[in-house]
């Protein structure tokens, strides 16, 4: 499996995993940080840990009393206020529907990022509680 993006939210210690793979959304994340910088949101990149690929890469080692990254994550990962990110992950996907650009040099993957913005999103509303943190974890 090649790396993909999983969306996480973390509330009171407790890090909820969607397992989705998002690989459309880390694909093309380049061209979607562009868009959202440009519609005023948080860009994409704003939004990822990278603590699994680190590990995963013996870039940082897993403390001996951690069973996995999640984990560590919790402690030092990248997070950001989910109400910023579903407002910006809205916004991008207004942006899409309603100017329709294409992203992707040999095929358009806009549809697939629709997709994955709709998986993410809907995790999202099952977690929308007060001082609920977010990220997307790059996932090897």
């Amino acid at each position: 499996m090649g790396s993909v993006l999983w969306a996480n939210t973390l509330h009171e210690g407790v890090c909820t995993c969607d397992q989705n793979d998002l690989p459309s959304l880390l694909a093309n994340q380049k061209k979607i940080d562009k868009i959202m910088m440009a519609v005023g949101a948080m860009s994409v990149s704003d939004m990822c840990d990278m603590t699994d690929l680190q590990v995963n890469a013996d870039v940082i080692e897993m403390p001996d009393h951690m069973d996995s990254t999640d984990e560590l994550m919790i402690e030092q990962g990248v997070w950001v206020d989910l109400k910023i990110a579903r407002d910006s992950l809205v916004k991008l996907r207004d942006h899409l529907e309603e100017q329709k650009p294409r992203i992707g040099l040999i095929r358009d993957a806009r549809e697939d990022i629709l997709e994955e913005l709709e998986l993410t999103l809907r995790f999202i509303a099952k977690q929308d509680a007060v001082g609920t943190r977010f990220n997307f974890a790059y996932v090897t």
